[in-house]
């Protein structure tokens, strides 16, 4: 119940509750630490400190020497305790009797030493001691001043209750003053956020009174209006982006469609082109490996590029055992002539290397004309051999110019005959 009353009062009755409350709590605390500590300070120190240090100047041998030397004397040095305002009387009793006395009222000490206050009597308000323990036997009386005491406990207590008064005066200006800076900045801005949430209008700003937490608050309550306010401009912003973008993809999807039918087109001119590509060089691939000739192309490292039928047939190595490789592993003859494919490659002209022998796989000799020219292709080096077996046409060759020599032999002969025949007939 004391909960739910707490938590409906306003801010500035909070404060001012929780203040007093908190106040009169400490106050009462102290106000009871300090009445026990007095009582005891008093009781069990402060009034028995004070008789030891008395008697201790008594019992100085100067001190207790100028008292026994006359009452007079005595009663002199007995108004020290002027210096003590816990001390209220003194006396001085040789051997039993009283022999000199000093009160700072209307107490009168006893006249023999028995007559004095029993120890259950004495407490800690008064005090005996013997101040010299042989002949003649010197106590020292002493009578405590409790009226002083209570007088200062009472002027505390006065002092702390003045104190607790202004200090309730000073919660309630406090609390005053944290209702202007407090309440009033807090109520501001409950009423600015009630404004925002029934408007939506966020460019409204909450005002800053002071630059405490409070302030901080609203600094930060004003940051988030502010990134809200954004993020609705960006909000609003890319609304329209977003059907400005709809426009766009509607305008791009009917362009794609357009570019879909070209690009269909386009395929369809694109396969016939390949496949007469494809065709095209089925049939160039038919016309190099139709060849008479060997045709070996190399790149500028002289790795086989191109490799036809025939180059297979005198080599003895297969396409695919020569594509990829290097020219003196695939056809070793051609070793011995590296350099004058190396000259085609870098001087670019034409090598020509005729009656080539060699053992083909078979055992048999055969003949080559070699003829080396470079492959010019953009950003590459290469060179194309060519290989033509000419050994029938050496053959050949060979068989002619026996016939040539033979028709020569013969004509010799005939006209041998005619020019012997001739004399023959006129004889």
């Amino acid at each position: 119940m004391f909960q739910r009353w707490y938590s409906n009062l306003h801010l500035n009755q909070k404060i001012f509750l929780l203040t007093s409350g908190v106040l009169t709590v400490l106050s009462l605390l102290s106000l009871g630490t300090l009445f026990v500590l007095a009582n005891n300070l008093s009781n069990s120190q402060i009034v028995p400190k004070t008789f030891v240090s008395v008697a201790s100047v008594y019992r100085h041998p100067i001190k207790l020497k100028a008292i026994l030397s006359s009452p007079e004397t005595a009663s002199e040095e007995l108004m020290w305790i002027n210096e003590y305002p816990l001390v209220d009387h003194i006396s001085i009793y040789v051997e039993g009797k009283l022999y000199a006395s000093y009160s700072k009222n209307e107490y009168r000490a006893p006249d023999s030493i028995n007559e004095l206050p029993t120890v259950n009597e004495r407490e800690h308000n008064f005090y005996l001691t013997a101040l010299r323990p042989h002949a003649p036997m010197v106590h020292l009386f002493i009578r405590a001043n409790m009226t002083s005491l209570e007088t200062t406990f009472n002027n505390g207590v006065m002092a702390f209750a003045v104190v607790f008064i202004g200090a309730l005066l000073l919660s309630l200006f406090g609390t005053r003053l944290a209702q202007r800076s407090i309440t009033r900045p807090v109520t501001h801005l409950m009423n600015i956020a009630r404004m925002v949430s029934a408007d939506e209008d966020y460019e409204v700003r909450a005002q800053k009174f002071h630059n405490d937490e409070i302030g901080a608050l609203v600094d930060a309550f004003n940051g988030m209006l502010q990134k809200i306010e954004n993020r609705d401009r960006q909000l609003q912003a890319e609304k329209e982006k977003a059907e400005r973008t709809q426009r766009q993809a509607q305008e791009l999807a009917n362009e794609t469609r357009e570019a879909n039918k070209r690009l269909e087109f386009e395929v369809h001119v694109r396969t016939k082109i390949e496949k007469k590509l494809t065709d095209f060089q089925s049939y160039l691939n038919s016309i190099i490996n139709s060849m008479p000739s060997a045709l070996i192309a190399v790149d500028e490292h002289f790795f086989i590029t191109l490799w036809n039928k025939e180059a297979s047939v005198l080599s003895g190595t297969p396409l695919e055992s020569a594509l990829g490789y290097s020219l003196e592993e695939a056809f070793s003859i051609l070793g011995n002539y590296m350099d004058d494919i190396s000259h085609a490659l870098i001087e670019h002209e034409i090598k020509r290397v005729p009656s080539v022998t060699f053992q083909d796989q078979n055992g048999e000799s055969q003949i080559l004309d070699l003829i080396i020219y470079p492959l010019n292709r953009t950003g590459t080096l290469g060179a194309v051999i060519r290989m033509d077996n000419v050994t029938e046409k050496n053959h050949m060759e060979e068989v002619m110019v026996q016939t040539e020599k033979m028709m020569s032999v013969g004509g010799l002969a005939a006209g041998m005959a005619h020019e012997i025949n001739n004399p023959l007939s006129a004889i």
